[in-house]
């Protein structure tokens, strides 16, 4: 399958004004910050500049072209718009990493899934790299993969990488490396690179060159493709004289996922995520609501017995009200209570960590399409 060059994304004007183009300003401003510095332009530097400017003027265009909340703006991404814009993304993630204590920057995160659960994994993305890196590091590597590898995509993908890491080394006489590569091979070497303790700076520049969301989405890939492929080998053993009609239904099923696929992509991709993981069994989801319910009755009756023996009317107590004022107040805890509970326990768990205590005790959890906890 031919990589796609180019790919549209839909971003809203807040996304952009807030999130991409003051993170494209930034990167502009360092690049002019080490040239002012006496540091010699080099063709990274150059790479940065010349498409940051291109990228920004773009956006700046569109929102003056676009009224707030007509459509949303229509971002079109080459392979080194998208490098760029990655980087300025990925940035202001590692910076709200560094900084646990801030709140979740809800309108980062909202980028970060819009760009990533819209962009295929086919998409091509300009990689830089030292050179001293490459030939030391990467190169060794999928030289090792290729040789070692035991399924034929792994070697595959390690022969073409190599190819295009090699032709580049030769091509470009400088202290930095460009060559283009698809982001489902850049998180293929990712999760190689992962296993292996003789490249570690490679391993450290492809954890912030691939986001999460890319890295999921391809596991979950690679997951569905196996199942496929687990089905088809039991269905063949259990009646091989079918094997026939299943290939026939196989291609059907082929041709019509190729054809939802087909309007939307490569110059109308809109996409969205693989599958996550399959719905948890009804029994279990059942108990873990009863467990749940218990315990979301015994906080509420705990609280609202503790505020029956604080606040008393007229009677001997730790606080001894009028009784107009009582009733007033025990009408507004009767009220209060069961909100205030019901928020810290049911709302602001799943949201932060995708799961209350029923259902942390089935094991089930709560995410969103890039397999993360809602927010």
């Amino acid at each position: 399958m031919a990589r796609l060059s180019t790919v549209t994304v839909s971003i809203g004007h807040v996304e952009v004004a807030k999130i991409l183009l003051p993170a494209l300003e930034l990167l502009l401003v360092r690049a002019h910050e080490l040239i002012d510095d006496g540091i010699e332009e080099r063709p990274y530097m150059r790479w940065v500049r010349d498409t940051g400017y291109a990228l920004v003027a773009s956006l700046r265009q569109q929102l003056q072209d676009v009224p707030w909340g007509e459509r949303p703006l229509q971002v079109t991404l080459d392979a080194d718009g998208l490098r760029l814009l990655a980087a300025a993304i990925d940035a202001l993630r590692r910076q709200a990493q560094d900084h646990a204590d801030h709140p979740p920057n809800t309108a980062l995160e909202e980028t970060r899934q819009r760009l990533w659960l819209n962009v295929p994994l086919d998409m091509e993305m300009a990689w830089w790299l030292g050179s001293e890196l490459v030939s030391n590091e990467l190169i060794p590597l999928l030289r090792i993969i290729h040789v070692e590898a035991k399924r034929p995509d792994d070697e595959l993908s390690a022969k073409r990488l190599l190819q295009t890491a090699s032709a580049a080394l030769q091509t470009q006489h400088t202290d930095a490396v460009r060559f283009v590569a698809s982001l489902g091979e850049l998180a293929w070497l990712a999760r190689w690179t992962a296993q292996s303790t003789e490249a570690l700076r490679l391993q450290t520049v492809l954890d912030q060159l691939i986001d999460p969301i890319i890295r999921e989405r391809q596991a979950a890939q690679q997951r569905e493709i196996v199942q496929q492929k687990s089905s088809h080998h039991s269905t063949a053993r259990a009646n091989p004289t079918s094997e026939r009609a299943g290939s026939t239904g196989a291609s059907a099923r082929s041709t019509k996922r190729n054809q939802r696929e087909n309007a939307t992509s490569p110059h109308h991709f809109t996409g969205g995520a693989e599958s996550l993981g399959a719905p948890a069994p009804v029994l279990r989801r059942l108990l873990a609501a009863f467990i749940d319910l218990v315990v979301f009755g015994v906080l509420s009756s705990g609280i609202t017995a503790l505020g029956n023996v604080l606040f008393v009317g007229d009677a001997t107590g730790l606080i001894v009200l009028p009784a107009d004022m009582y009733h007033r107040l025990s009408g507004f805890l009767s009220s209060a209570v069961p909100l205030v509970t019901g928020y810290f326990y049911w709302i602001y768990p799943v949201g932060r960590w995708g799961s209350t205590l029923g259902k942390r005790a089935f094991s089930l959890k709560v995410v969103n399409a890039g397999g993360l906890a809602p927010g």
